[in-house]
C-alpha cells in the first residue's frame, strides 16, 4: 500500500487454534503472501493441544518466545462453547502472558452470533458478553466473516474493539459466473431471494454484483418467534411497496414483487448467512418449487448443519444446487455427493487481513 510502511514478516507471528480452521487459514495466508511482494512468506506457528489426565486442557504454545514485542494474528473457529474456552485462553495466554504488541483475531465463524438481542430481556446478551470477553482477554481486532446481523458490531464498536466484517459476495459472484452467464444466454429470468429482513443487505450485494433484481414477498417472511413457518401479514403488501423502494435508495438494486405467473420456469438463488439443520430453508424451497420455479440455488456462507439437516436438506431436496463457504470444517460425513460446492472465502478474508496487517 502506497505511502504507508507496513511491518514486515518479521514483526508478525500467526497462529491457528480451536476449531479445525487450519485448512482455511493456510489458504488466507497463502492469498495474504501473494499480496506481500519482497517480505518472506507468513507461516502458521505450531500450538501442541493436549489434555492433562483429568481432563483439563495442556494446550501450548511451541515457542512462546516469538510473540513478545510482536503483532500476533490468531485464527479460531467458535462454533461450540468448550471452542470458546480453548480459544479464550489462547488469546489471553498470546497477548498477556506472552506479551504480543497486538492481537488480530480472525474468527470466520462465531458462536452467539443469533443471541444479539439487546431488547429481549429475559434472555441473556451473549453477544456482547462475548465481544467483552474478547476484549478482556486481549483482543485488539476482530475479523469475521458474513456476520449474522450488524448487532455484532454495535457490541464490538460500544468496547473499542476494532470489527471487520468480510463480505463474501465476490466470492460466490466468482463461483456463480459460469451459471449465471448460461442463464442470461439462455434468457431464463433469474432472481435473487431475501428469505428474511436480515438477509436484505446480503441479498442486495449480490443482487447488485450479479446485476439481478430481488425477489420480496413479505407473507413468507419469517420472524423471531415463528421461525420455519410461512407467515400471512396482512400488512404485507405496504410493507413491500415501502421496501421495494427503499432497496433501490439504500442499493441501487431493482426489486420485484413475488406472483406465481412471474417466477414460473425462472431461477431463483436464496441469500443465506448460515445452513443450521435446514428446517426453514426446505421449506422455503419447497414453497417455490410449487409456484413453479425451474431451477433453485442456495448462497449461503456458513455450513454449520447441526442434527436434522441431511433429512431436510439433501433427502428430496428441493434445490438444485447450494454454494457453501468453507468457514466451518466439513468431514466426510457432511458429504452430499455434490448437492453442496464448497466456495472458498479465503481471498475476501485475506483481502481484508491484508488491509489490517498494512497498517500495523
Amino acid at each position: 500500500m502506497e505511502g504507508i510502511k507496513m511491518a514486515g514478516s518479521e514483526k508478525i507471528v500467526v497462529f491457528c487454534g480451536a476449531g479445525r480452521v487450519n485448512r482455511l487459514a493456510n489458504l488466507v495466508l497463502r492469498n495474504v503472501n501473494n499480496s506481500r511482494p519482497g517480505e518472506k512468506d507468513l507461516n502458521l506457528s505450531n500450538i501442541n493441544f493436549g489434555f492433562w489426565s483429568d481432563g483439563e486442557p495442556d494446550d501450548r504454545i511451541a515457542t512462546p518466545a516469538k510473540i513478545s514485542g510482536r503483532h500476533a494474528v490468531l485464527f479460531v473457529n467458535c462454533s461450540t462453547t468448550p471452542l470458546v474456552t480453548q480459544a479464550l485462553q489462547l488469546m489471553w495466554a498470546i497477548k498477556r502472558q506472552y506479551k504480543a504488541e497486538s492481537l488480530t483475531v480472525v474468527m470466520p465463524f462465531m458462536s452467539y452470533r443469533r443471541q444479539d438481542h439487546p431488547e429481549v430481556t429475559h434472555e441473556i446478551h451473549r453477544n456482547l458478553w462475548f465481544m467483552e470477553m474478547l476484549k478482556a482477554n486481549g483482543v485488539d481486532r476482530l475479523i469475521v466473516c458474513d456476520v449474522h446481523s450488524d448487532q455484532t458490531r454495535k457490541n464490538a464498536e460500544k468496547i473499542d474493539l476494532v470489527f471487520f466484517n468480510v463480505d463474501p459476495t465476490p466470492a460466490y459472484a466468482k463461483a456463480m459466473f459460469d451459471l449465471v452467464s448460461r442463464l442470461r444466454g439462455e434468457l431464463i429470468p433469474t432472481f435473487i431471494d431475501a428469505p428474511d429482513k436480515g438477509s436484505i443487505p446480503r441479498a442486495a450485494s449480490l443482487a447488485k454484483e450479479l446485476n439481478l433484481p430481488i425477489l420480496f414477498d413479505l407473507k413468507k417472511f419469517k420472524t423471531r418467534s415463528q421461525t420455519g413457518k410461512i407467515t400471512m401479514d396482512k400488512e404485507a403488501d405496504e410493507q413491500i411497496l415501502s421496501l421495494i423502494k427503499k432497496v433501490k435508495q439504500d442499493y441501487g438494486v431493482e426489486s420485484v414483487l413475488m406472483k406465481p405467473d412471474l417466477v414460473s420456469g425462472s431461477v431463483v438463488i436464496s441469500r443465506e448467512d448460515e445452513l443450521d439443520t435446514g428446517g426453514t430453508a426446505a421449506m422455503r424451497g419447497r414453497w417455490y418449487r410449487e409456484m413453479g420455479v425451474a431451477e433453485l440455488y442456495l448462497a449461503v456462507t456458513h455450513l454449520v448443519l447441526s442434527p436434522g439437516w441431511r433429512r431436510n436438506i439433501t433427502d428430496n431436496s428441493p434445490y438444485t444446487h447450494i454454494f457453501g463457504g468453507n468457514t466451518i470444517y466439513r468431514s466426510y460425513e457432511k458429504s452430499t455427493g455434490g448437492l453442496i460446492k464448497d466456495v472458498d472465502m479465503s481471498l475476501v478474508i485475506g483481502s481484508t487481513l491484508n488491509s489490517v496487517l498494512n497498517l500495523l
